[in-house]
């Protein structure tokens, strides 16, 4: 995170989280939460956060568990993308010798 955070690429940086209502804790403080765990992400970064819902089957098991949610880091480059293929693809055949 903090190599990405450093990269040209942190502009493009995308940072969600999902959570359970039920867990009794408004979005406002689990995004205070999550920018205070993680210094280098901003306001700007966070995306639409997600309210799980719980099913019947569930039986609750869920709640308390993680009561700030999970997180999720995305970057939207195609450049990035294109660059960490093209390294996986070098190792690959570098390994073939």
């Amino acid at each position: 995170m903090k190599w990405l955070l450093k990269s040209p690429y942190a502009e493009k940086i995308c940072f969600h989280v999902q959570y359970y209502e039920e867990n009794g804790l408004p979005e406002g403080a689990i995004k205070g939460w999550w920018l205070e765990q993680l210094p280098g992400i901003e306001a700007r970064n966070l995306r639409k956060f997600s309210r799980c819902v719980l099913n019947r089957a569930s039986q609750r098991k869920k709640v308390g568990k993680q009561p700030y949610g999970t997180g999720t880091v995305a970057v939207y480059s195609t450049e990035l993308f294109f660059t960490v293929m093209g390294g996986i693809d070098f190792l690959r055949q570098a390994g073939d010798w």
